[in-house]
């Protein structure tokens, strides 16, 4: 995490600026996001994916308390690992870039539902967590809705472009010159 103490920041003055680590491990991170509470604490959270050639996965850090932000402890949480490219190669990885999204529908969800790309894995992935009502309990399930044995999965959008109430999954496979769409309903 980088700041400055400078009102308004002045990102080139070095004598102004501050670095701090919330996570010493040395990993392949690759999307970092600030995303809607993932779990029902009603406070804000980072998303992270590690894209990694052998055991990629997805990470939310739970933010410190309000005012703590540059001395606090974020707090680390593994969603999902194991994610590998369909072939390891180099600058082959899995996965990519993960979203919450929040279906509108008969069922309250306390959690938001995460859609992640796979990457070079070539699948999209719904994961939901698996006791909605309790924010301390971060276990969740992990479900293929896309997959493809011969494509890279691109960066994955999310909208309700007809209006209906049910938003559309947009799939981008990058080998096969497809967008793919699907309808997100939840009962």
């Amino acid at each position: 995490m980088f700041w400055s103490s400078s009102n308004p920041p002045l990102w080139n003055d070095t004598n102004q600026l501050h670095v701090r680590y919330i996570d010493y491990e040395a990993l392949p991170y690759a999307y970092i996001q600030l995303t809607m509470d993932l779990n029902g604490d009603q406070i804000d959270d980072l998303l992270v994916t590690v894209n990694d050639e052998y055991n990629g996965s997805l990470i939310a850090y739970e933010l410190p308390p309000s005012g703590e932000i540059r001395t606090g402890t974020f707090k680390k949480h593994v969603l999902a690992s194991g994610f590998k490219p369909l072939v390891q190669a180099r600058g082959q990885g899995a996965p990519g870039q993960a979203m919450a999204i929040q279906f509108y529908s008969l069922t309250v969800r306390k959690k938001p539902v995460l859609l992640l790309s796979g990457d070079d894995d070539g699948c999209v992935y719904l994961i939901q967590a698996i006791h909605d009502d309790d924010p301390s309990n971060w276990e969740y399930s992990v479900k293929i809705i896309h997959q493809s044995e011969k494509s890279t999965i691109g960066q994955i959008s999310v909208e309700d472009v007809d209006n209906d109430g049910h938003p559309e999954l947009f799939v981008p496979a990058y080998n096969e010159g497809i967008v793919y769409i699907y309808r997100l309903m939840n009962n």
